[in-house]
């Protein structure tokens, strides 16, 4: 099913196409990655944006034979921080309005995000009756007042929760079980189409497609049997048919533990902003430290002294919770905490890299890289954006892995469809 965002532009026409943007003037020399996410909603006001749209649609539909199109139009940051509210709504609905119509105009129907439309419902009955409306949540405690809208306008939609993977090296289990389950059973409760569980790649996804897998049989399993809970015997049968090893899943929880208490995206911010000549430390403390540390001690020698059957699930594992430590130990140098390092970082991204390139593109990791190296020398921002430059001449993947699962609820069909 292809997917185009219809309200943002896209990374690669955004120079060429800056006048398009609500903030034409903005520009972000800080941190690369939040600047491809935030501040390029294209302007509504402009005919030629709506050209640019159908344009994007036309060259890409032509690939696909499904008969949805998925326009997105969701994030739209910028109008809502340039217009006052009712305007706001009204230009994003005449605008994905005019899309709807396109896309219609060649015999598919759509799919969308809903979450600007949650914030402007008074507008949705103005749209198709066959349009589907991908009803998205990624928190713990996702709200279900936005499934129950949907119903009590009798429009279709698909519950969208999330593997929780994204800048991270590691799935993120607590979270992700609850917003899988709660969200699977709001969709049930409300007679939603069925579930879409989404794995993103924010910030350079670090994690691997192995360590977001666990989130993935949940929301297959949950959305096949809406009965299904991650208790003991859900996680022994994900270690026996999943992990081949009995112990898996405490691993996996165990690494997951561990990286909640250090943020990748702090890091990120720490390295971009250091280099732009402002303050910034990513947030870490001796106890959190210890914790990963000791956490990073007792996983690594107890994995290492095991024989599995599926051995790339173990070496993920291991890589996982390196990083995890990797990145505790440099926030806490940046943070000024001394202290007796347990890893390497040089030595981490040479085994990161070889186990990324034997299975993906290049895509972001030079980046990944990037930061690692920034942070390890610790302020030398000669070091900086220098290591593997050449690799940046390659054009970067928006998404390296966007995972679709879409399982209706009550007829128990299962489709699953993997875009790389």
């Amino acid at each position: 099913m292809p997917f185009r965002t219809a309200a943002g532009l896209p990374f690669f026409v955004r120079k060429k196409y800056r006048h398009l943007r609500v903030l034409k003037d903005y520009e972000n020399n800080v941190c690369r990655w939040v600047d491809r996410m935030r501040h390029h909603t294209i302007d509504p006001k402009l005919p030629e944006s709506l050209a640019l749209v159908k344009s994007l649609i036309d060259q890409y539909g032509i690939h696909f034979d499904s008969k949805y199109f998925n326009i997105c139009c969701d994030e739209t940051f910028d109008l809502k921080s340039s217009y006052p509210k009712e305007e706001e709504g009204k230009l994003y609905i005449d605008f994905v309005k005019n899309i709807i119509a396109h896309v219609r105009s060649k015999g598919r129907s759509v799919m969308m995000w809903a979450d600007i439309l949650l914030q402007h419902p008074e507008y949705i009955t103005e749209l198709p009756e066959d349009t589907v409306f991908l009803n998205w949540a990624c928190r713990a405690d996702p709200a279900e007042r936005n499934i129950e809208a949907f119903q009590k306008l009798g429009r279709t939609q698909i519950v969208c929760p999330g593997t929780t993977s994204w800048s991270r090296f590691c799935e993120c289990v607590d979270r992700e079980e609850s917003n899988i389950i709660k969200m699977a059973e709001y969709g049930y409760k409300y007679g939603a189409l069925g579930m879409l569980n989404t794995n993103w790649g924010d910030y350079g996804n670090p994690a691997s497609i192995e360590m977001a897998l666990y989130g993935m049989v949940l929301g297959a399993s949950k959305s096949w049997a809406i009965k299904t809970q991650p208790d003991g015997a859900f996680r022994q049968g994900v270690n026996t048919l999943l992990y081949h090893n009995g112990n898996a899943t405490d691993y996996l929880i165990a690494i997951s533990n561990a990286q909640n208490k250090v943020s990748w995206n702090d890091t990120v911010y720490a390295g971009y902003k250091h280099r732009a000549g402002m303050d910034y430390n990513p947030p870490m403390d001796e106890d959190r430290l210890a914790f990963v540390q000791q956490t990073y001690r007792t996983v690594t020698a107890s994995l290492e002294k095991e024989e599995w059957t599926h051995g790339d699930f173990k070496e993920e594992m291991l890589l996982a919770i390196e990083g995890v430590c990797v990145l505790a130990e440099l926030s806490a140098k940046l943070s000024g905490i001394k202290t007796e390092r347990l890893t390497n970082t040089a030595e981490f991204l040479t085994r990161y890299r070889a186990k990324w390139t034997q299975k993906n593109k290049e895509s972001e990791l030079c980046r990944i890289e990037d930061i690692f190296t920034y942070c390890d020398v610790s302020g030398n921002q000669t070091a900086y954006f220098t290591k593997n430059r050449t690799h940046h001449r390659q054009k970067p993947m928006m998404c390296p892995t966007f995972l679709l699962m879409i399982c209706n609820l009550r007829l128990h069909e299962l489709t699953l469809r993997v875009m790389i």
